[in-house]
């Protein structure tokens, strides 16, 4: 059985691109709009991991991931940002109240499932 990981992000072309890589590497993915979106599809699918993007139209992914650390279910489940952002003013981290729920230094986090 394959680890299932939910992408998040209102650009098509960046969700194909994270899906095929994804795909090609033996994972199971479930492609998400939006922050509603992901919250609608996750539920019951037996997410082992969640990469989002920060801005999107109707809930953002920070609201996303307080929305989803309010389910007990899905206070340690692994979360990661990726964005395309490129405007010097969007490129800097927002002030977040966050604690790590886990870290690993690994180079390819691909691999370390395997």
């Amino acid at each position: 059985m394959s680890k299932k990981i939910v992408t998040v992000d209102d650009s098509a072309s960046v969700r194909q691109m994270v899906a095929f890589t994804l795909k090609g590497n033996g994972y199971e993915v479930i492609e998400c709009e939006d922050g509603p979106d992901a919250l609608n599809k996750i539920n019951g699918a037996g997410a082992h991991l969640v990469i989002t993007d920060l801005n999107m139209p109707n809930m953002n992914g920070l609201d996303l991931i307080k929305a989803l650390r309010a389910k007990s279910e899905y206070q340690f489940l692994p979360i990661v940002f990726l964005s395309t952002e490129v405007q010097s003013d969007k490129k800097k981290p927002p002030k977040l109240r966050v604690q790590p729920v886990g870290y690993s230094n690994h180079s390819n986090p691909i691999s370390c499932w395997r």
